[in-house]
């Protein structure tokens, strides 16, 4: 199995987290294992788990809240030393197969792994054991990949000259799987798009994306005002 060398870094901040996902109105499937176990948990925690159930087996809310979470944003389950459901024991963590061979990684749409992420300073390293696919498409992918790492780690160009080299290495790429073409493949991206857009040009487009907090609208109304008086911040159009 393959991860990166941050993963055993990750562990839940429970209630010293901001947006705990217990709190995001975030629909959480109950698998058939954890549904049978829950139906035996005595007592009056044993009827709280349950009447938080729904008829489609997902964790209710109330007020966007699970309502097995305590006041200080811990959850009930693991205060009462009850096993999670495998949702709730995994995430962040994701696991993506491909025959017999696995990758494990945490996601950013967590606050501590996106901390963990987004902060790491040091080159992207994935370690473990990657052998035991050969089939072709996998094989083309991955080198891909490993070549994008090696463009975003170059630490001597800025970050925006290495998002758009690594986009049109990206593209040349996706081309070739679009035409089942997985034989050797040579190729120096270009950086064709050296202008950069305004930040403030990509906030109808957040604006549109779902609203998880109340106060994310005021900090797009923020930053446009920011940008749109002394822009600070700049990126290209991250599409091919």
């Amino acid at each position: 199995m393959i991860v990166p060398d941050y993963y055993e870094r990750f562990e839940c901040i429970a209630g010293e987290c901001r947006h705990n996902c217990c709190r995001g109105g975030w629909d959480i499937e109950i698998d058939d294992e954890a549904l049978e176990r829950f139906s035996h948990i005595e007592g009056e925690f044993g009827e709280r788990v349950r009447a938080a159930i729904d008829e489609d087996n997902v964790f209710r809310h109330i007020n966007g809240e699970c309502p097995l979470l305590t006041g200080d944003g811990r959850c009930g389950m693991v205060m009462q030393g009850e096993k999670l459901c495998v949702i709730c024991d995994e995430y962040p963590r994701f696991t993506e197969f491909y025959e017999d061979y696995r990758e494990r990684g945490i996601s950013l749409s967590c606050e501590a792994a996106a901390d963990i992420i987004i902060n790491n300073t040091r080159k992207l390293r994935l370690v473990g054991d990657g052998s035991g696919c050969t089939e072709p498409i996998f094989v083309f992918v991955n080198k891909a990949r490993n070549a994008v790492f090696e463009i975003l780690a170059d630490r001597e160009k800025d970050i925006f000259t290495r998002l758009r080299l690594a986009l049109d290495y990206a593209y040349a790429a996706q081309t070739r799987i679009n035409d089942n073409d997985y034989g050797e493949f040579s190729y120096e991206p270009k950086d064709s798009e050296p202008e950069h857009k305004s930040l403030s040009a990509y906030i109808s487009l957040l604006r549109g994306l779902e609203v998880l907090d109340p106060a994310w609208s005021g900090m797009l109304d923020e930053l446009y005002k920011q940008e749109d008086v002394a822009p600070r911040h700049s990126t290209d159009e991250l599409q091919c």
